[in-house]
């Protein structure tokens, strides 16, 4: 990477009524930030907090795209590229999460440092740590919901063995290349309001030939769904919609044969909690779920809103991303069938 005209990244933090968590957010990013070509843009979801208010008073130099209702995560953050490649012309697009604090002045260079090792190498994530410090995510190992979950302490050994290379990452920090966008396009906002949206986007992007990688060395706090965590009211909404996003992700990216055994799957985990995620499905390893009337129904009824869509789900399934050297060990390993 040349350090006299070092590639341009436009880093899009995503806001909807996260007032409260701006002033470390963006504090963090321009005291710890010792990479120099970068813009930053904030993309509010309709927020009514007074979020667009207090960062147009408290950091100037931070241009606002302020939307006029919530478009969710992919919705937003694509209105937010697309503004950015179109006026800025840069060669990496960053995805930030409002509840992200920065702790290291070299982040951002080691992420571009990376991207810039190899062409091919199109998405790069980071280490994600509670406040705590603890390691919150473990990118690129898929749970049977094909959420990118895990704990890093367990697996780290199968971490190390990937050496950076992994399926998938987080979307809460994220440095995308430029021509990832240009070839593939935008987040696919069907995954309204949140969730799994990353995962597809992150296995669309190895279907078009480029590699999804984790610098281990770029650690970041993420305080970890703060925004969604606010729901009261509208959380049971918010339960469904997630539920049938996992659903939909499941019917675009799993091979067919797969898609009983995950039906099977969230019925089963409706009346039992895992409590390590990373073992399989025996009594040792489950307790009741009391509130399993409840999740039983969020699971049937993400099913019945994925088959109204069943004919659009088919249209838009992912045939190059099937082609994919999936390793499914993991899901079938829940059912002890490997």
């Amino acid at each position: 990477m040349s350090t006299s005209h070092p590639p341009l990244v436009c880093i899009i933090i995503l806001n909807w009524n996260g007032k409260d968590l701006l002033e470390v957010c963006l504090s963090s990013l321009f005291k710890n930030t010792r990479y120099k070509n970068f813009k930053v843009l904030l993309v509010d979801n309709g927020s009514t907090d007074g979020s667009v208010e207090f960062v147009r008073k408290n950091f100037p130099s931070v241009e606002i795209l302020a939307l006029d209702k919530n478009y969710g995560f992919a919705g937003g953050n694509n209105r937010g590229i697309f503004y950015v490649m179109k006026k800025y012309k840069p060669d990496y697009v960053l995805l930030l999460n409002n509840d992200v604090e920065f702790i290291d002045p070299s982040w951002l260079e080691k992420l571009v440092e990376s991207a810039e090792e190899n062409e091919k190498i199109g998405i790069i994530g980071c280490k994600l740590l509670n406040r705590s410090g603890s390691e919150e995510y473990s990118p690129g190992f898929l749970d049977p919901k094909m959420w990118v979950v895990g704990n890093m302490r367990r697996i780290e050994k199968r971490i190390k063995d990937t050496k950076g290379e992994v399926k998938s990452v987080a979307f809460a920090c994220v440095l995308i290349k430029k021509d990832v966008i240009e070839k593939i396009g935008y987040l696919d906002e069907d995954f309204f309001p949140a969730g799994c949206e990353d995962t597809d986007y992150c296995l669309r992007a190895k279907a078009a030939g480029f590699r999804v990688f984790v610098n281990w060395d770029v650690s970041v706090l993420h305080l970890g769904g703060a925004t969604t965590k606010r729901k009261t009211r509208e959380d049971k909404i918010f339960r469904e919609l997630l539920a049938k996003n996992g659903t939909q992700f499941a019917l675009l990216h799993l091979p067919f044969y797969l898609i009983p055994l995950w039906l099977c799957y969230e019925i089963y985990t409706s009346f039992f909690v895992m409590k390590e995620p990373f073992r399989p499905l025996d009594p040792s390893n489950l307790s009741f779920n009391r509130d399993f009337a409840r999740s039983l129904w969020i699971t049937l009824k993400a099913w019945m809103r994925n088959v109204r869509d069943l004919p659009r789900i088919i249209r838009k399934r992912r045939i190059k991303a099937r082609k994919i050297e999936y390793d499914y060990s993991e899901l079938l390993r829940k059912f002890d069938m490997v």
